[in-house]
């Protein structure tokens, strides 16, 4: 892989983690939505990429600013699953409204490729995004399923950890870390406060999400709490590894019997 260039890592990723996307969550530890040169060469080393690290460095960073996103790794999958992300920001407010209200609308813990092209659908980007191109895009290797977790890492933490500031003040972060993934200034405001105006409106929207979201994010918390109080018990901890794998075979497989 490693003579290959960006191709053949973009390859290696392919076949070590199952897509692009799924790789670059093992190199952006922070979720920070950038990598510099230190944190790329560590997380390469981590996962056993044996290339020349410095030349890969020079081929992705064609800025010259010492900085590589998802979109310089992968170019169509940063713009696809960004364009993505951003309309389940205008539509939702954050990603944890988006995720059970936008795309796991029947609250299994685990979507298919079904509930994407629904997703897609729903968000009227059918003439963007090619749905069934964006699952495989999103999609980890031996899995036939994403669980919240795996599509959005940082909103499923702040979610399960029950920061209640977090999730309701989640989406200017994600705006941020979109920003610096699609090479925008600005992205737009939910479609509600579209027709508003001034230059305080961002910051009058991002405000008004604390007190909008504030019941249904209290909602989310206590199915958090439940949660985690049933993993004391072994229904509970059966729903919760079903939750996460998709049934108890897929857990067993897949976390729980690793050797």
């Amino acid at each position: 892989w490693g003579a290959r260039g960006a191709p053949g890592f973009r390859l290696f990723l392919k076949k070590k983690f199952g897509s692009v996307m799924a790789g670059w969550r093992a190199l952006d530890t922070d979720v920070s939505g950038q990598l510099a040169f230190g944190e790329f060469c560590g997380a390469c080393r981590s996962m056993g990429y044996a290339g020349n690290l410095k030349k890969l460095w020079c081929e992705l960073d064609v800025n010259c600013n010492g900085i590589v996103s998802i979109k310089d790794l992968d170019p169509e999958v940063g713009t696809t699953v960004g364009k993505f992300k951003e309309e389940l920001l205008h539509e939702y407010g954050n990603m944890v409204t988006a995720w059970f209200k936008g795309i796991d609308t029947n609250s299994s813990g685990k979507i298919e490729e079904k509930e994407i092209l629904a997703a897609v659908d729903r968000l009227n980007l059918n003439d963007q995004i090619d749905g069934n191109k964006l699952f495989k895009m999103l999609a980890l290797h031996g899995s036939h399923g994403l669980t919240f977790q795996d599509f959005d890492p940082a909103a499923y933490g702040q979610w399960l950890g029950g920061h209640t500031l977090g999730l309701t003040g989640n989406a200017p972060k994600k705006l941020a870390a979109l920003e610096r993934t699609l090479g925008k200034d600005d992205l737009p405001v939910p479609k509600d406060q579209l027709e508003g105006s001034g230059a305080g409106l961002v910051q009058k929207w991002r405000e008004h999400q604390t007190g909008k979201h504030q019941a249904e994010m209290q909602s989310h918390l206590h199915e958090a709490k439940a949660l985690r109080l049933g993993l004391h018990t072994v229904d509970g901890f059966k729903k919760a590894v079903i939750a996460r794998c998709g049934s108890l075979l897929g857990a067993w497989r897949y976390a729980l019997d690793l050797d």
